[in-house]
């Protein structure tokens, strides 16, 4: 019980002093000092536990173990944060800390035999803080190789008001969320509490005791692992966000009530009652890990932005750590109490798990309605929901129907992320939406999708389609889906009156890479590109953009060339949608020409690191103009990158005074942060 009150009192104050503690330090170095810390205590906690009278020691160890745990994923995933973007986070951040499984079933497993050599439970802290400074070799690799992208800038940013949790727990959905935590966190600490409490008696001698908890932390982590990577996920989407929020306590509720009626007939007591206990434990910490903390971070997504990072603060880092620590009080109150035995804990234990059901039920009850409000303003990121649950499909089913083109787009997005099974039968259905710009996305959607089998119904739609932009994509689209059989059907539209039809005939065949298609529409923008016309030319370079077709460059080297300024701005917009390299270093030279500056700047910043090395060239041409220098060091700051930064850092001490300003904020703008070695430097500039 007192390392449940510490704990409440500790992590309140770990979560406080992190956040203040990287306000100061770099996260950096607080990696190395953390491990450096965590190591020598373990070697200092071995010398102490041969000391006479170090019970504290062992107290000790048993806070600092959580807590230590809490540290290392706050710094994992900090640095993996720096390190890898959004969609690189959900790809590989599970795998990332999928070691520590693996490292706890290694650990487990070799207590025994590391035990049968060394004799004492206490001489297996050596081989724990060998481990520790293996993490933290590991750890000055990584930073030493990364250390330009963990650099961490200080930008200040417009003050946002960040709203105060008190108002926000008035609102009914709130609260039970956060009192769902709650009791998740008071009820699991009193199975862990029962276990242990049982372990120390079914295994009387420290040593024994020590093998248990080695081979079943091995067996437990590994079996865990099978359940999050083959059962967890099609758990949840099989039975929704009911059955997420409700299954932990549901299961352990019926566990403890096994419990409780094995208690009152048998007795607590004997190896059937402890290994009752024992799969009650394994059961709360499998769903716990794999199906309630998905859960509870769905119900998060229906919070508004700015209320959505406050209230998952609040509730781990007041909620959970208060409710730790009053399960130690209520275990103190349970141990001074005269009369007070084991079933009357499993009892009281019985009755938190049913509140705790009642308010999953109460969550669940809510949600759909904070669901509806959260589609309202768009505040959902449908791409982290971790649970995709029957009434998010539903909602976003109905929204697939709205008139408004911008909700609609919204729906499809979320669908295409939740449920993109069933992707291609809400497209078909989309091609009849009112709104122009939603039929132009579902033909982008069927071309990037390859979705052959519309290529009927879209011939069948096309004469009635009131659109002519629309009625061009849908050329675009059958010519690139079918490469041979359409040919005859999209040919006559090359020579079409409207440019609509002209444009998504020609697109479609270009990028159809059927050669009759590709040689038909040659002709014909050949014919455009020597017009006399300006509105000709630029035709050819629309044509070209959004063909995409990067071998199909050399008209627009003619075209960036044009006497028409039109025509040439054109062509960069082209430039930049084809990232052809062979076309950057004209595009370079267009910074030079005042009215076609902006323009190539758009163009150079789309083609993104690729363009570096021709921007390189450019910024340290010798007597290269203001205007076009102060444009490269904007275009390298946009583009970001170490490759950038290191351009960019080369020219700090450049001696034009506009120049150098502009390098600086290009830097600031990378993310740069500069050494101690060259801080007096900047200084002075």
């Amino acid at each position: 019980p007192y390392v449940y009150i510490a704990l409440g009192i500790f992590v309140s104050l770990l979560f406080y002093g992190l956040a203040t503690l990287q306000k100061r330090w770099s996260l950096n170095t607080l990696s190395v000092l953390t491990l450096s810390l965590f190591m020598s205590g373990t070697f200092l906690a071995w010398w102490r536990l041969s000391q006479p009278d170090a019970r504290w020691v062992s107290f000790a160890l048993m806070l600092a173990f959580p807590l230590g745990a809490q540290i290392f994923f706050v710094i994992i995933g900090g640095l993996a944060g720096r390190l890898l973007d959004v969609r690189q986070m959900k790809r590989l951040f599970s795998r990332i800390v999928s070691g520590a499984a693996g490292g706890v079933i290694c650990g487990g497993l070799l207590a025994t035999p590391l035990l049968n050599q060394v004799n004492k439970p206490e001489h297996l802290l050596p081989f724990a803080g060998i481990g520790v400074a293996i993490a933290l070799l590991l750890m000055l690799v990584s930073l030493g190789r990364f250390q330009g992208r963990l650099t961490q800038t200080k930008i200040k940013h417009e003050a946002q008001e960040v709203p105060s949790i008190w108002p926000l727990l008035k609102e009914r959905f709130v609260t039970t969320t956060f009192l769902y935590q709650m009791f998740s966190a008071v009820g699991t600490q009193l199975v862990i509490y029962i276990f242990i409490a049982q372990a120390e008696v079914q295994y009387p001698d420290a040593q024994d005791l020590a093998i248990f908890f080695g081979n079943f932390a091995g067996m437990r982590n590994g079996a865990n692992i099978i359940f999050l990577m083959f059962l967890a996920g099609p758990l949840l989407n099989r039975f929704g966000l009911r059955f997420g929020l409700a299954a932990n306590p549901g299961g352990v509720a019926a566990m403890v009530l096994l419990l409780s009626l094995f208690a009152i007939v048998l007795g607590p007591t004997g190896s059937a009652f402890f290994w009752l206990i024992v799969v009650t434990y394994i059961i709360d910490n499998f769903l716990s890990d794999g199906i309630t903390s998905a859960s509870i971070k769905a119900t998060y997504q229906t919070l508004p932005a700015h209320s959505r990072s406050v209230v998952e603060t609040m509730v781990e880092g007041i909620g959970v750590p208060m409710a730790i620590g009053f399960s130690g009080v209520f275990i103190l109150i349970f141990n001074a109490a005269a009369g007070v035995t084991l079933t009357h804990i499993i009892l009281f234990t019985l009755a938190v798990t049913l509140i705790w059901l009642t308010l999953a039920l109460l969550v669940y009850r809510d949600y759909p309605a904070m669901l509806i409000q959260a589609f309202k303003t768009r505040a959902v990121d449908w791409a982290g929901v971790a649970v995709v649950d029957s009434s998010s499909i539903a909602i976003l089913e109905q929204n697939l129907t709205n008139p408004k083109a911008g909700v609609t787009l919204y729906a499809l997005d979320g669908l295409a992320d939740v449920a993109p099974d069933n992707l291609p039968t809400y497209l078909m259905r989309l091609l009849d939406h009112p709104q122009p710009e939603v039929r132009l996305e579902v033909l982008r959607r069927i071309e990037t999708l390859g979705l052959t089998e519309t290529i009927p119904v879209l011939q069948q739609r096309f004469k009635g389609e009131g659109s002519a932009s629309v009625q061009g994509a849908m050329l675009r689209t059958m010519a690139i889906l079918d490469e041979e059989s359409l040919f005859d059907y999209i040919y006559p539209y090359l020579d079409d009156p409207d440019s609509h039809l002209q444009q998504g005939a020609l697109v479609g065949l270009l990028r159809s890479g059927e050669f009759e298609g590709i040689a038909a529409a040659a002709v014909k923008l050949t014919a455009s590109l020597n017009s006399s016309q300006p509105r000709e030319r630029i035709f050819v370079a629309q044509v070209l953009a959004e063909g995409e077709v990067a071998g199909f460059y050399r008209p627009l080297l003619q075209l960036m060339q044009d006497e028409e300024p039109a025509v040439q701005r054109a062509a960069l917009l082209a430039a930049g949608k084809l990232k052809q390299p062979k076309l950057w270093p004209t595009v370079v030279h267009c910074l030079g020409v005042p009215q076609l500056r902006a323009t190539a700047v758009t163009a150079l910043v789309s083609g993104g690191e690729a363009v570096v090395p021709y921007l390189d060239a450019a910024i340290t041409q010798p007597g290269q103009d203001r205007q076009i220098l102060i444009r490269l060091a904007q275009i390298l700051g946009r583009i970001g990158g170490e490759q950038a930064r290191y351009i960019l850092q080369k020219q700090l001490d450049y001696p034009d005074e506009q120049v150098r300003t502009q390098i600086l904020l290009a830097l600031n703008q990378c993310g740069y942060q500069a050494d101690s070695n060259v801080v007096t430097q900047i200084q002075d500039m």
